[in-house]
């Protein structure tokens, strides 16, 4: 169904005829602007029954209620939650049927801090943003139908909460998905219960076309006839993509959930402003979660999806979107019914069983005390490693599976070629992401290099090999394994320099104070706050406006003066906010203008952990980006397309950051932009010295 207007209607603007309705409200985007306001912002509950029928329809994920006071308790209880919450209106798309019921698409976004209970558990005191998008079916003063989505996942990652811990313990569909009381509406569309006949424009049809096409069918290699070349989406958890390519991308981790898709667009609403055109689109889908993409591993569940999105058109092309559905209640679905070993409700970054760490810090050492004995470091690894583990090494490993293959592919070949090599960890943190457990250290192995090692001419000296692990632990042992390596400093310490560094070459020193393997009693408190500062950080480099690094307003989070930030050789060691800018931020940046974070729900490869006062943010890969800018790395833009695996390990010192240790597999990224060092290795060692 398709429906358009014309009309310009605005808070307090031009009176429209409202049969029914009070006389003090002089439009229909004038009466959804004002009930929200005097519910939400003034507090006049009593509005409900005044704007919504008493049998009215709800429509939220793939539940649905039938009952005035139950939009009443809702919102006394997020009041609760949220006192202090401020909405701002940022879209009213409406629609008037030939019988005199009036549609309307509001988009809200919300700030809020959490002062109270909420269903997630007790309050956090952490500040929110979450946006929400409301569709209603209103006549005669009344709302009778309802169809609400919001985006509940972003809200509960940053109250702290784990989203798929939080869904096992959830009842909400225990008893299977009411999916026949969803798909019904009341809402009727003219006096003669037929679709309003309109002439298809330019902008509906992009849009119908849009879903049919592209979305219905996944076709997304054909974004670009839809899209402007900079489009703007902003998608759920506050996730800002820039062009089609990002959208793709983003789109095709989102599908790749789901088999057997049933995609209906319920309704497409516009309304001509000035020279765009404003389009909100309601839509549901009916799948089966039967693929690891944006969500979390396969279940073979059949789900149910609502959304509604929101575009302004402009000459043909989309110019900005707005994407909100409910993930959180998608995961409800999946995990429903799924048996969980106690009812505590954890944390995101609840600290790790200190067991993981005490094994972790052992298997170190015994692997130190093994030396170069074959036997014995057989014996360590399969005290500490699952027969299947999965080990995956930056460049230029390829992955490694199995106990065997860690000790023989992996572990032995380095001690073959650095035989007193010695494992001295300066920071180990440990916590669970998603549920999961991790334990993440960083350090360096040292030992004198005998032996050629991976290509690379031994050197006979005293080399340090620069690292970072993460383990992935379930039952006590290692089940995954990411390592970095910053191999760029290896080479260069054998005396091979292909990537000049903008700040100092030098092997990073252990934390200033001294304090980074934490094996010590620590309040759990210290590595949440840790972590919020790191995320609140991070958010703020999203914020950055193309044209000046300003905008990001990075001294909120660093001690300016005296931040350290260790970064791996082909960029250098940098001290100070200026000198992280100078010689990396700002490169980065122009080298790579569309930058964006990879979807990581449900994805082992991505963790965040905070403890004490470190905090680490890994990701297997992390990035992407396109190479459209020059002097990265000293690298003219080769318009490729690359993705970037990162990990970084935080120090906080009161409410600032301190030091930063970050590996990023530059030997990968360069092989995606054409740049293959190791077959420079090889030429180089053939032209001699």
């Amino acid at each position: 169904m398709i429906f358009k207007e014309k009309e310009i209607y605005t808070l307090n603007g031009a009176y429209q005829d409202l049969p029914g309705f009070d006389d003090k409200y002089h439009n229909i985007v004038d009466y959804i602007l004002k009930i929200t306001e005097e519910i939400w912002e003034q507090r006049a509950i009593w509005v409900i029954y005044d704007t919504y029928e008493k049998d009215v329809l709800i429509h939220s994920g793939a539940e649905t209620i039938q009952d005035v006071e139950s939009v009443v308790s809702g919102t006394i209880k997020t009041l609760s939650s949220f006192p202090d919450r401020k909405m701002n209106g940022e879209a009213v798309i409406w629609s008037r049927s030939d019988n005199g019921e009036f549609f309307s698409s509001h988009r809200i976004s919300s700030t809020a801090t959490n002062l109270g209970p909420t269903p997630y558990g007790d309050a956090t005191g952490k500040r929110v943003f979450f946006r929400t998008i409301a569709d209603c079916a209103i006549r005669e003063n009344k709302i009778f139908e309802e169809w609400l989505v919001r985006d509940n996942l972003h809200l509960i990652m940053q109250l702290g909460f784990d989203p798929v811990e939080m869904a096992k313990r959830d009842t909400t569909y225990q008893n299977g998905i009411p999916s026949e009381s969803y798909l019904s509406s009341n809402f009727s569309t003219n006096v003669n219960g037929k679709t309003k006949q309109l002439d298809l424009t330019m902008p509906e049809r992009l849009i119908n076309d849009l879903y049919n096409n592209i979305w219905a069918n996944q076709k997304f290699d054909q974004l670009e006839d839809f899209y402007n070349v900079l489009a703007t989406t902003h998608a759920i958890c506050e996730n800002k993509l820039v062009g089609p390519q990002q959208l793709k991308e983003y789109l095709v981790d989102l599908f790749a959930s789901f088999s057997n898709i049933k995609f209906e667009v319920q309704r497409i609403t516009s309304n001509e402003i000035d020279h765009e055109t404003e389009i909100a689109v309601r839509w549901k889908m009916i799948a089966t979660h039967s693929g690891d993409g944006f969500f979390s591993s396969p279940s073979g569940k059949e789900i149910i999806m609502p959304g509604i999105c929101h575009y302004i058109v402009k000459d043909g092309k989309i110019n900005e979107e707005w994407i909100v559905f409910d993930g959180y209640d998608v995961l409800l679905q999946i995990y429903a019914n799924v048996k969980v070993e106690n009812a505590t409700l954890p944390i995101a970054t609840d600290v790790c069983d200190s067991n993981n760490k005490q094994n972790i810090l052992s298997f170190i050492e015994e692997l130190n005390t093994a030396g170069n004995s074959k036997k014995y470091i057989s014996e360590v690894i399969g005290k500490y490693v699952s027969q299947n583990v999965q080990l995956n090494v930056t460049k230029p490993f390829k992955e490694i599976n199995g106990k065997e293959g860690f000790t023989n592919e992996f572990w032995l070949p380095m001690i073959e070629s650095l035989p007193d090599l010695e494992n001295q960890p300066y920071i180990l943190i440990g916590g669970k992401y998603e549920g999961r457990e991790y334990v993440s250290y960083t350090g360096n192995l040292i030992g004198t290099w005998k032996k050629d090692w991976l290509g690379i001419p031994a050197t006979n000296q005293p080399t340090w090999l620069r690292y970072s692990t993460t383990y992935l632990i379930e039952k006590n042992k290692i089940i995954k394994a990411w390592y970095f390596f910053d191999m760029l400093d290896v080479l260069r310490q054998a005396g091979f320099n292909f990537i000049l560094s903008r700040g100092i070459d030098w092997v990073p020193p252990i934390p200033m104070t001294g304090d980074g393997i934490v094996n010590y009693p620590i309040d759990k408190i210290e590595g949440q706050k840790t972590l919020d500062l790191t995320n609140a950080m991070l958010d703020a480099l999203g914020e950055y406006d193309g044209k000046t690094l300003d905008s990001m307003a990075q001294e909120r989070f660093w001690d300016k003066k005296n931040m350290m930030w260790y970064g791996p050789s082909g960029i250098g060691t940098t001290r100070g906010l200026k000198g992280f800018q100078d010689n990396h931020q700002l490169p980065f940046l122009l080298g790579f203008p569309d930058r964006g974070i990879i979807p990581k729900i449900g994805k082992d490869y991505f963790a965040q952990i905070g403890d004490g006062h470190y905090s680490c943010d890994f990701g297997f890969p992390a990035m992407y980006g396109t190479h459209n800018g020059d002097g990265w790395l000293g690298l003219k833009a080769t318009g490729k397309k690359v993705t970037l695996r990162v990990v970084d390990y935080w120090r906080r010192e009161g409410d600032k950051l301190k030091e930063n240790w970050v590996f990023i597999d530059l030997i990968d990224a360069l092989e995606q932009l054409g740049v293959n060092i190791f077959k420079l290795l090889e030429i180089e060692k053939e032209s001699g010295p």
